[in-house]
């Protein structure tokens, strides 16, 4: 959907995540700043540098009373931010152990954002009018009541990234249509901020999941979805079938529904609700004795791991796809608590060998437009 330029050099040489429970490989040489050929620029992401834009910007939480729960650095990846001040479609609190926050919406205060054309067209130049309600950049408002935690970090570097014009980001913005293809680049200073239900926020939230931790690299790599792709239905209906990735801090336990995934075009989902079925074996290959055996787990709920499963959790748009792969990992206490693997086996290394039937659900009016 949007693509991005950001000023801000890449890492020459970068590990990157290819599963959530931690196994990495070594990316090429020289990856370069991104560019609007997009979308959104070339993998790997790295973690750092791009919201907040350095270490001397915080991001601040605070309870619905006032009370500050947060203060310390964020980080998103370069595919979440949608939009100029967006707030991104998932952050990571780096004082709190990488926990994920999924914002509801996006609060931010802005001056001025102006728009001007660095393409080889006639050149333009204006100020923005809209304002984006949801991360995603489509979507109506949000409507929960329920108490907010509030977020929000100071955007004092003026440049905020070059985007090849989407009508789904000139509908956010309100920008003209004749600009629909055009490459702009946004400025202006001001507050990116967003809330998140008190009961969903990983500080507040009382339902908690058990979840494997989020895979500490400096940069990942995208991981397919499916063998072969996945697909989207609403009722008897076919909304999408084909390719789709995600990222693997996106993912919080074995084989769950993403945080967020992406369809052909640069379009994001963010589910609301997943469920995995998983059978597969096991066996030790370190340590003694040797132990080896079967499971089976089941696992519904949201993606991140916080708060209860939501009204009607499987109504609107399911996407689904299966996977497989084996893994060896040393076995920590949380994947062995979602596989029903034995406690005793834990800090051993252990070849998984899994299947898994994977469904996500999102409400119709958060499935993401095809333009």
């Amino acid at each position: 959907m949007v693509r991005h330029t950001l000023s801000r050099n890449r890492l020459a040489s970068l590990l990157a995540a290819t599963v959530a429970v931690g196994l990495a490989m070594t990316l090429p040489l020289g990856a370069g700043p991104a560019s609007a050929d997009g979308p959104p620029s070339p993998p790997p992401y790295q973690k750092d540098g791009f919201w907040p834009p350095d270490e001397d910007h915080v991001l601040i939480c605070r309870d619905s009373d006032g009370t500050q729960l947060y203060r310390g650095v964020a980080w998103t990846l370069e595919p979440l931010i949608r939009g100029p001040m967006y707030a991104p479609v998932v952050a990571w609190l780096a004082k709190a152990g990488g926990a994920p926050v999924v914002p509801m919406d996006v609060a931010s205060d802005r001056n001025d954002l102006m728009w001007y054309t660095a393409d080889d067209g006639a050149p333009e130049k204006g100020w923005v009018d809209g304002y984006p309600t949801r991360p995603v950049g489509y979507g109506p408002p949000a409507t929960d009541t329920a108490p907010m935690v509030s977020c929000r970090t100071d955007w004092y570097d003026g440049n905020l990234g070059t985007y090849v014009v989407t009508g789904v980001l000139a509908r956010a913005l309100a920008l003209p249509t004749r600009l629909i293809g055009r490459t702009l680049t946004f400025s202006a200073e001001g507050t990116v901020g967003f809330h998140v239900p008190r009961y969903l926020f990983p500080l507040t939230a009382t339902q908690v999941a058990t979840t494997l931790p989020t895979p500490n690299y400096r940069a990942y790599d995208r991981v397919p979805l499916g063998a072969s792709g996945l697909t989207c239905t609403k009722g008897t209906t076919t909304l999408y079938q084909g390719a789709a990735y995600t990222l693997a801090p996106l993912v919080r336990g074995y084989h769950w529904a993403p945080m967020a995934l992406w369809l052909d075009g640069d379009r994001v989902l963010a589910p609301q609700y997943g469920s995995t079925t998983s059978t597969g074996s096991w066996a030790t290959v370190s340590g003694t004795p040797v132990r080896s055996g079967t499971f089976r787990a089941v696992h519904a709920g949201r993606p991140a791991g916080y708060g209860g499963a939501p009204t009607n959790p499987t109504a609107g748009v399911r996407c689904a796809w299966r996977t497989s792969d084996t893994r060896t990992v040393t076995l920590t206490a949380a994947l062995a608590s979602q596989l029903g693997l034995p406690s005793t086996l834990v800090g051993r290394l252990v070849r998984i060998t899994g299947s898994s039937s994977v469904s996500a659900y999102t409400p119709s009016w958060l499935f993401p437009p095809s333009s």
